[in-house]
């Protein structure tokens, strides 16, 4: 086959020499579709959107339930050149607003029962919303006709939501052409085959889920997807993983410790398992010693690293033995994939912020040309030609053999739970109440713990801090609501009158 130029063309090659290999399995139902069957349904899903007349480059919100019907629609969407936002079917209304008055979708697709979206959210925006019945009901007795749009491999494909600064959500737009490479270094990185059985553990709202997608059903390899409470039972979550044969695990750092530290991993655990990929976060030395223990020899444990702004992944480092010679730091990045080049710019005492170049950086922020010129700019070395990198604001340091360190973030973002959350997006909610007169956000470390959010606020009137609380909720997802919530009468300031965060770190 030629090279493929979007990835409509890559999944019907795929289906075209896997056609009834099972494509998609569900242990707990011990349910399975093939590869035919997978395509069956997403052309019949092309049809409901050529009728509902979504054009290319207009926009699909989905809540997705990771039902077969859930692939299906990221799949129609992707051959018919219709960028696809996953939302969290969680988040509070004004959150989704936001995000909604973004993207302007064409329309909003709801594959989980009505009453799981915000009621609120769904009364103001009846008008784009298709329910999951009227959806099914169309592709199951409905004759469909599919009408084929010319998608390039500069169209985008997605668009992934991460924390704003300002109290906004950023959308970052990837591409086919994007994918296109990711999905090929993923391949050759992890030696991915039709054979693999691949987990999607990850929510598909979240930036990890792109790699569970793209290298199974893009490969001819299985997905075996996982509900949210299926990955809360520990002891459920090993028996579907055993059941469903998974050779290739991918999660945040946060879900093996927690099943490590429930003691549902044992030495005779999960003997399908051929690698063990895990990112989003720091995973501690001792934590990741104990994996290591249990699965070092055999399978292979790979450290992996990339912002949401450059598709999914663009790092990885295989675990050895002598990762663990320095228990206090965090093992490397590892090498960046082939398809990127770097710059650390501003660096003190060898470390700076990391710059991103090449064929993976994203197409920017989705509306938002103001936040997008301010990281996604033209490489300082020369104006010749437009040679566009991406500024993560991870502050990194060059080891030997080319390997990267993490050593910190430029600004207030952090990694929590696997989830990129802007600090400042928590300030701004807080500083919506109207008795705060002061707040700000902190990452403090902890005895016990990897950390915990904290909110310190200063306040006109006194007020409970659980009435805080609840506000927040109404207004942020569950893992952005702050462990402590510590009002202070004042907050501490700097020699440039501004709030001294680094002593707020340091209160206890």
């Amino acid at each position: 086959m030629h090279s493929p130029s979007n990835l409509g063309e890559k999944f019907d090659y795929i289906v075209n020499l896997y056609s009834e290999k099972i494509a998609i399995y569900y242990p707990e139902e011990n349910l399975q579709f093939s590869y035919s069957e997978l395509n069956k349904i997403s052309n019949a899903c092309c049809g409901f959107l050529n009728y509902k007349k979504v054009k290319k480059d207009s926009v699909v919100a989905i809540f997705n339930d990771k039902s077969i019907y859930g692939y299906s629609i990221i799949i129609a969407c992707l051959k018919l050149g219709i960028p696809y936002v996953n939302l969290d079917e969680t988040s509070p209304s004004s959150r989704l607003e936001k995000i909604i008055d973004i993207i302007s979708p064409k329309l909003i697709i709801n594959l989980f029962e009505i009453e799981a979206v915000d009621k609120s959210f769904r009364k103001k925006l009846d008008q784009l919303f298709i329910h999951k019945d009227e959806f099914t009901n169309y592709l199951n007795h409905t004759n469909y006709v599919i009408k084929k749009n010319k998608v390039i491999s500069t169209n985008p494909a997605y668009i992934m939501f991460t924390s704003g600064s300002t109290g906004f959500p950023k959308g970052v737009t990837i591409s086919h052409g994007n994918i296109l490479n990711f999905i090929s270094w993923c391949k050759d990185e992890f030696q991915i085959t039709y054979s693999d059985r691949i987990t999607n553990l990850n929510p598909l709202f979240f930036d990890n889920s792109v790699f569970d997608i793209y290298n199974s059903l893009f490969n001819g390899a299985c997905l075996i997807p996982f509900n949210k409470e299926q990955t809360k039972n520990p002891m459920r979550l090993v028996y579907l993983l055993e059941k469903g044969m998974a050779s290739v695990y991918f999660s945040v750092p946060s879900l093996l410790i927690y099943l490590i530290s429930m003691k549902t991993i044992k030495d005779d655990s999960l003997k399908s398992l051929k690698k063990v990929i895990f990112g989003g976060e720091g995973f501690p030395k001792n934590k990741l010693k104990i994996l290591y223990d249990i699965f070092g020899n055999r399978a292979d444990l790979f450290n992996v690293y990339g912002p949401t702004e450059c598709t999914c992944i663009c790092s990885s480092h295989k675990i050895v033995k002598d990762d663990f010679s320095n228990m206090s730091s965090l093992t490397t990045l590892g090498k960046l994939a082939p398809m990127f080049d770097f710059q650390i710019i501003n660096k003190k005492n060898d470390i700076g912020e990391l710059v991103l170049y090449g064929d993976n950086v994203g197409k920017g922020y989705f509306n938002n040309f103001q936040k997008t010129k301010e990281v996604f700019i033209q490489n300082p070395k020369h104006n010749n030609f437009i040679d566009i990198g991406y500024k993560t604001g991870d502050l990194v340091k060059l080891g030997k053999n080319s390997n990267f360190y993490f050593k910190g973030r430029k600004d207030y973002q952090i990694k929590y739970l696997g989830y990129r959350i802007e600090l400042g997006e928590i300030e701004a909610i807080a500083n919506l109440i109207k008795e705060v007169c002061e707040a700000a956000v902190v990452f403090q470390k902890t005895r016990f713990s990897d950390g915990q959010i904290v909110l310190y606020v200063s306040l006109l009137d006194q007020m409970d801090s659980i009435f805080i609380r609840n506000f927040l909720k109404k207004n942020l997802p569950d893992y952005m609501i702050p462990k402590k919530i510590i009002q202070l009468k004042e907050l501490p300031k700097n020699a440039n009158g501004k709030i001294d965060r680094k002593q707020l770190i340091n209160l206890k």
